[in-house]
């Protein structure tokens, strides 16, 4: 009997993928079976490295897409089953790649791990038929973003929309001490370490680690209720711009802790020695990841817009309480960017008593980003 084709056999298709089927979160049998659901565990054979490739989509496969890069915990859980409700609901499509050594992608040499992430990507985007899409990052996710618009914009499409969220700036301009005096040792051992110490501990910083929402039962409640409560404000409206708040996007609360906890097992039984390769790649202590690579990057994007008469929008979210990234190194990330070139539009939004690893569970952030992708696709 033939057997029938397989996504690891080394080859993207462009043939459209079967409709996915979702139960609905709020009346789904169990949460094993809501987070089991397979458009959250999807794989494929990358053609152009020869690895195997996992990545999950939230949302309407005929919505308009994002491809979301996380933070150093560089997981499709970061999407998935957290953004499922959101992305359906305001009418866009999330797609989250595993960096190389997390989830189901393989392994690569830290020199090579935004050349191999970039790949992956064209794949992915290839395989799904996906011509043009919009960038969403969370910190150490800003790396990859400023690659792909510098060396592969063929891949995003014609005038792109870029929305950063507490992008994470070198040491050498943040003047984040702190991080620089952890040794090398243990920052490359976070894969080994964070798995072992999870039970006993409360929370974990998310920027080299996780997202907190995803640790914190309070804070879950928390967030709910102020996305009840929210109302878009006005600081954050386009001049002219009516915006009309939408309901909340989760499942239900007593539901959704079940939810939680079955995502942190399935994230830590799955391989996490990417996320060590990314802390190092951040540190400057692997890789070419230092405020030279930065200053270049921006200037190639800038450059190369310009050159196909094109524009690219990039937009950053900062907390104002964000300690991973203090003022000083989103002040100089501002100035780079938004002085760059006239091909690049650049605007910059500071939330208020917020910290580093806030945006992505805010509905004002998330909220206005899959808004503006919406209306702009």
């Amino acid at each position: 009997m033939q057997q029938p084709p397989s996504v690891l056999g080394g080859s993207s298709s462009k043939s459209p993928l079967p409709p996915l089927v979702f139960d609905n979160p709020d009346v789904t049998s169990s949460a094993l079976d809501f987070v089991g659901n397979g458009a959250y565990h999807q794989f494929i054979r990358c053609p152009r490295t020869g690895m195997r490739v996992s990545f999950s989509e939230a949302g309407a496969r005929e919505a308009p897409p994002i491809l979301c890069c996380p933070p150093s915990f560089c997981s499709r859980y970061v999407g998935g089953a957290n953004f499922e409700e959101r992305a359906r609901k305001m009418g866009v499509r999330l797609i989250v790649i595993d960096r190389p050594g997390m989830g189901g992608t393989d392994r690569c040499r830290i020199e090579e791990r935004i050349e191999v992430s970039a790949k992956h990507v064209a794949s992915v985007l290839e395989y799904l038929g996906i011509k043009k899409v919009a960038l969403v990052s969370h910190s150490a996710g800003v790396i990859y973003v400023l690659d792909l618009l510098a060396n592969h914009p063929a891949l995003l499409g014609p005038s792109p929309r870029v929305y950063l969220m507490s992008s994470w700036v070198p040491t050498s301009k943040s003047s984040q001490i702190g991080l620089q005096l952890v040794p090398s040792v243990l920052v490359g051992s976070q894969h080994n370490i964070l798995p072992a110490i999870l039970p006993v501990i409360k929370g974990v910083n998310t920027s080299l680690a996780f997202s907190s929402a995803l640790f914190h039962k309070k804070q879950k409640e928390k967030e709910k209720k102020a996305n009840r409560e929210w109302v878009f404000p006005e600081r954050f409206r386009k001049e002219g711009q009516k915006y009309e708040p939408k309901p909340p996007f989760h499942v239900k609360l007593e539901t959704s802790d079940e939810v939680g906890n079955f995502i942190n097992g399935c994230a830590f039984a799955e391989s996490l020695q990417g996320m060590s390769q990314e802390h190092l790649l951040c540190l400057g202590r692997g890789g070419p990841v230092n405020e030279a690579w930065y200053r270049q990057i921006v200037a190639d994007i800038a450059k190369g817009y310009a050159e196909r008469q094109d524009k690219v929008m990039i937009e950053s979210w900062w907390g104002e309480n964000d300690g991973m990234v203090p003022k000083k190194g989103r002040d100089w990330l501002d100035e780079l960017i938004g002085t760059a070139g006239d091909a690049i539009e650049y605007r910059s939004i500071e939330l208020e008593g917020i910290a580093h690893d806030d945006p992505p569970a805010k509905i004002e952030v998330t909220g206005a980003i899959f808004e503006d992708v919406r209306e702009h696709a």
